[in-house]
């Protein structure tokens, strides 16, 4: 038998809390009025500590006169109500002391719940010690793991959401309309809230068996659960941006945007696809006169009434794919595809064609309502960007972030350098940039052991200048930092299981210079190479690759393709995915080691900011690297502090984690510094 109590009177108040803080776990979730822990509040947070037994303590509740108001309207306009009236001090008070206590607390999605405890109680949980939806990104990377999906996955309570969907369907809260919990009556609202820590207990016991079994208890509790807090910190602090320089590059990219399409129009592709358009429409329409049975109208007058002017629009794929393939008469790459990937290879190879400007159109669309407009609307009420991050946003390990994407920023390309121009430092303090060196290539040595690897890193040799200096017959000072830069593009492409042809197409050398650097890697680093091998035959095997540190890359539906590789060709959809997932289990070990070790040296960073109070903030995770502000009296100090925390042995990782600093008042004029 479930039962959700809500205390009624302040006496009963004061027991539950007494009772709780006797504790030594308790599960924990929240009802809130909105998703933005800075705008939006907690309607009451609930809160299991035994079997089928939940606890809410509500904090806000509508006032009575507002009950009719339309239910998508923003939660902004809708007052609120104390629940506790004078005594809601007292209530936050007993708050801070549960969650600022030893108990170790689990919930699903921890961070969200966390950044409301942040903004409404301005303390930070002390012990959160198990999040369900990160421990089942770990189990099983490619299922969903909201949680009704885990309710149904782990539980026997059936949908007990059901009640509160209705309610809201039937009361204006379907789809994406804006809907507050608030209008959602309290003994509906209590109800399922308390269910969201009741069906948390027994996920968790599950999970953990799953854990012990698939043997990932170290890289959960000592890396994704204490890096949960770090990026916790990061979202809080927000990164501070430049809303003057913001403003003029939005007008600057507005105007490049309309000149850019001018240009584009006025091209001859574009105006014989606009000619190819006309015709197809034309003979739609006259299609369509065929299929009348009364015609008021001749053929020819028909078709002047309602064909009309045809103007290219390059938000179409399809419009696209008509002046790229049919009109200009280029390869055709994955069946007609009009991605970004495409039209960058496309470009590179026809860089006089209309498709080189499109390429730098999609680009400042993409920088102008990705980055800038976002930018400017995200910073309104305090200056900064306060970036959601998704700690299961991707399959590797690496992290994902939204609102806005900032982790789609290229590391290298004039435009990404002004939208980092925007991202400033507070007056009198700096921004840092701590970047692991040759992570990646770092992480291959690491887990292939190849000896040869091992003693280049430890001597301290640039490894890309080495292949460069091979590739090129010429002395290692004499080789320039764009043919380093070919180099190692190449090199990652081998550790991400690329071919000689996409490497070729995408850094834009023929396939024979691309398989003379593979050959030079391959032949160097024989071990590196077998070890590649070995990843492919394990996913093929068993379905799934592993990390250094445990983190496992599932490939469910390898094995089964590999059954239907004997029916199909090489160029089918089944082959490519096949080889398209060898590919994935060679990269997925190494990204997901490379972001591993970022967050280790996260995880030390901000607990040495946390126990002493160092004038030091991180404010960004984007590329596997950390953006810091710092103080500037403090650079000295905090910049050794940092190096210690990146380069620090890590279990019994023998080669050196090298780090560069990078110093700057704009993230876009940091420079190296020598610690």
């Amino acid at each position: 038998m479930i039962k959700v109590f809500k205390p009624n009177e302040f006496l009963q108040l004061k027991a539950i809390f007494d009772v709780l803080e006797q504790q030594e776990i308790i599960y924990y979730d929240s009802e809130t009025t909105g998703f933005n822990p800075f705008i939006n509040v907690p309607l009451c947070f609930q809160f299991t500590y035994k079997q089928d037994e939940a606890i809410v303590i509500p904090l806000f509740h509508l006032m009575p006169d507002q009950g009719k108001q339309k239910f998508y309207e923003n939660i902004y306009k809708t007052p609120l109500k104390k629940y506790w009236g004078e005594n809601q001090e007292y209530v936050k008070l007993r708050l801070r002391q549960l969650f600022e206590s030893n108990i170790k607390f689990i919930g699903q999605n921890m961070k969200f719940d966390n950044l409301f405890v942040r903004t409404y109680l301005k303390i930070e949980v002390k012990n959160c010690f198990h999040d369900t939806l990160l421990a089942e990104h770990l189990i099983e990377e490619n299922r969903p793991r909201n949680l009704n999906e885990l309710t149904l996955r782990y539980t026997d309570y059936g949908r007990y959401w059901q009640e509160l969907e209705t309610y809201k369907n039937e009361h204006g809260g379907a789809g994406k309309k804006k809907f507050s919990y608030a209008r959602i009556p309290e003994n509906i609202l209590y109800t399922y809230a308390g269910y969201d820590t009741i069906v948390l207990q027994i996920i968790h016991q599950k999970q953990q068996k799953e854990l012990d079994n698939q043997k990932l208890n170290y890289i959960f509790y000592k890396i994704v659960m204490p890096y949960s807090r770090v990026l916790e910190s990061i979202q809080y602090n927000g990164a501070l941006i430049d809303r003057e320089e913001t403003k003029n590059l939005i007008l600057k990219y507005t105007e490049e945007l309309k000149i850019l399409t001018e240009k584009l129009l006025q091209t001859e592709e574009i105006k014989r696809t606009e000619t190819l358009l006309f015709e197809m429409e034309k003979q739609k329409i006259t299609e369509k006169w065929y299929k009348l049975k009364h015609r008021a109208l001749s053929l020819n007058e028909y078709t002047i009434k309602y064909t009309h002017k045809q103007v290219f629009n390059f938000s179409s794929p399809k419009q696209l794919a008509h002046a790229i393939f049919d009109v200009c008469k280029m390869p055709q790459i994955c069946e007609r595809s009009t991605k970004k990937e495409v039209l960058d290879i496309l470009s590179k190879k026809y860089p006089k064609s209309f498709v080189a400007y499109l390429a730098t159109l999609r680009m400042c669309e993409k920088f102008l309502n990705t980055y800038l407009i976002n930018f400017e609307k995200l910073s309104r009420k305090d200056s900064r960007i306060h970036t959601t991050y998704l700690q299961d946003g991707t399959v590797t390990g690496r992290i994902s972030s939204k609102q806005p994407n900032l982790q789609n920023i290229p590391n290298r390309d004039l435009r990404a350098e002004e939208i980092r121009k925007c991202f400033i430092s507070p007056a009198g303090w700096s921004l840092i940039d701590p970047d692991y060196a040759q992570i990646e290539f770092r992480g291959w040595a690491i887990m292939s052991k190849d000896p040869l690897m091992l003693v280049d890193l430890k001597s301290g040799m640039d490894i890309h200048y080495k292949t460069a200096s091979s590739f090129y017959g010429i002395p290692i000072d004499r080789v320039t930092k764009d043919q380093r830069n070919i180099i190692k593009a190449v090199t990652f492409g081998t550790m991400y299981g690329e071919t000689e042809r996409s490497l070729a197409e995408k850094y834009n050398i023929s396939q024979e210079e691309a398989k003379a650097i593979l050959y030079i890697v391959l032949g160097r680093y024989k071990i590196g190479a077998k070890y590649i091998e070995d990843l492919k035959l394990h996913a093929k095997k068993f379905g799934y690759v592993t990390n250094y540190f445990g983190r496992r890359r599932h490939f469910p539906e390898l094995l089964e393709l590999q059954k239907q590789l004997l029916y199909v060709d090489k160029y089918s959809p089944e082959a490519i995915q096949y080889r398209q997932m060898l590919r994935q289990a060679v990269n997925s070990p190494i990204q997901g080691f490379a972001h591993d070790c970022l967050s280790i040296a996260g995880i030390r960073l901000y607990s040495a900011i946390q126990k002493q109070q160092l004038p030091m903030q991180i404010i960004l995770d984007i590329h596997d690297s950390l953006l810091l502000h710092i103080q500037d009296n403090f650079i000295p100090i905090g910049c050794k502090i940092i190096k210690k925390c990146f380069e620090k042995p890590i279990g019994n990782i023998e080669v050196p984690l090298n780090v560069e600093l990078k110093i700057g008042k704009r993230w876009s004029e940091l420079k190296t510094v020598e610690i």
